[in-house]
């Protein structure tokens, strides 16, 4: 009985250190992090509106940046660049990071407690757009591999995930605005 009782015992921490060493580990290293704005350029009656991503009272919004804010800026993230090339984007106010929650057609955008996982990293992909000396691109959950999107601009300034196209027509394009 002891043996059979040491031969499961040996099985089950051999199946459980293989199973581990698949599982892909994400880098923890942080490379650079830079104070910045989440901003993306909304269509507004007048041209191009620069919209920040916030937490508001109704949830994660984009809402318009006040004049005064254009030149000098209000950061209201960090960008982590993480080893490996993803970010990791943190909400100062309260230092929470912004992840995505659920999986396929059920995924969200919410801030979270940070834990570095694989739902808070995002990566750039597809060609960058500079646009006044801003340069712009898309972000993809690493998760659902959805990117960041605004897809109905103000008034509601909607944050979601959309599809990832190699030219962003503009709904998934973000640029770090004020970059410390």
């Amino acid at each position: 009985m002891v043996v059979a009782a040491a031969g499961a015992a040996g099985y089950l921490l051999t199946q459980h250190s293989a199973a581990k060493a698949r599982t892909a580990q994400l880098p923890d290293k942080v490379i650079s992090v830079q104070s910045v704005g989440l901003v993306t350029l909304t269509a507004g009656p007048h041209g191009a509106v620069p919209t920040q991503l916030q937490q508001t009272s109704a949830g994660l919004r984009f809402a318009a940046v006040p004049a005064a804010d254009l030149v000098v800026g209000h950061p209201m993230w960090t960008a982590d660049e993480m080893a490996g090339g993803a970010y990791t984007f943190i909400y100062i106010p309260d230092g929470r990071c912004l992840g995505v929650a659920g999986r396929g057609s059920h995924a969200t955008i919410a801030l979270q407690r940070c834990d570095l996982g694989a739902a808070q990293r995002w990566q750039r992909v597809g060609s960058q757009v500079t646009v006044s000396k801003h340069v712009y691109g898309a972000y993809r959950s690493m998760v659902s591999k959805l990117c960041l999107s605004h897809p109905d601009g103000p008034p509601s300034g909607q944050v979601a995930l959309g599809g990832c196209r190699a030219l962003p027509p503009g709904q998934e394009l973000i640029s770090f605005w004020w970059s410390l």
